[in-house]
Order: C-alpha cells, then sequence, then structure tokens
C-alpha cells in the first residue's frame, strides 16, 4: 500500500512546487505590466 502511494505524493509535491512556480511568473507579470 505504501509502495504504491508513495509516488502519488511525490508527484502531488511536485505539481504542488510547479504550480508555485507558475504562480510566482503569474504575479510578477501582472506587477511589471501594472508598472
Amino acid at each position: 500500500m505504501n509502495r504504491t502511494f508513495k509516488p502519488a505524493r511525490v508527484m502531488s509535491d511536485y505539481e504542488a512546487s510547479i504550480i508555485t512556480a507558475v504562480a510566482n511568473e503569474v504575479i510578477n507579470f501582472f506587477l511589471s505590466w501594472s508598472r
């Protein structure tokens, strides 16, 4: 059970880091655009 569940947690952490990076890019884009 743990062996099949562990990759899913790693993938979710990987996706979360990508979402955070994309969010930062979007925020920086809007901040630079508002200037």
